[in-house]
């Protein structure tokens, strides 16, 4: 592994000023992204095919389905979650725009595992007008065992329709 790193980093050059460690870790993410072998994932949708989620029980997370499949490499695909081929530490994305159909409701995205929830990989917003859009987002590192389910799933504090009009939803294997 350690030669195969070092054959790696060659190419891409130090950057000058940077933190040893922290060069590293920017250059391997770099040569990861950009390598053939590299597992990543992406779920997605868009206005003209938004993803509606009902909130039949207030403060209950709902999984999000309705998906289009993106780009995938060691990832099964589907409408509904990403499943890992390897084991591997992730960055995760999610991007969100998003309404709600009842005034001041405050809705929550979070990330499930093999339906448990990752408290450190949540956001939520209030949206004060029903109709009104808002956007989500967060980002972060997981580690992930072979065959693992990922999926993002909504909840609300009240009862309603949580409509998706865009997300991105990807993870890039970092290590």
């Amino acid at each position: 592994m350690a030669k195969q790193q070092i054959k790696r980093f060659k190419k891409f050059p130090e950057i000058p000023g940077m933190d040893k460690e922290l060069d590293i870790i920017i250059r391997q993410i770099l040569d990861q992204v950009g390598s053939s072998d590299a597992a990543y994932g992406e779920l997605y949708s868009y206005a003209d095919a938004a993803i509606t989620v009902t909130i039949s029980v207030a403060s209950t997370y709902y999984q999000a389905t309705g998906f289009q499949k993106g780009l995938g490499n060691k990832f099964e695909l589907s409408t509904k979650d990403l499943r890992s081929k390897e084991a591997g530490y992730y960055a995760v994305n999610v991007a969100v725009s998003f309404t709600h159909d009842t005034n001041n409701t405050i809705c929550h995205c979070s990330l499930f595992i093999n339906d448990v929830e990752n408290e450190k990989l949540e956001t939520e917003r209030k949206i004060g007008t029903a109709g009104d859009y808002g956007a989500m987002s967060f980002t972060g590192l997981i580690a992930l065992k072979a065959s693992d389910k990922i999926d993002v799933r909504f909840k609300a504090d009240k009862t309603g329709t949580i409509t998706i009009n865009h997300i991105n939803f990807n993870l890039v294997e970092i290590l």
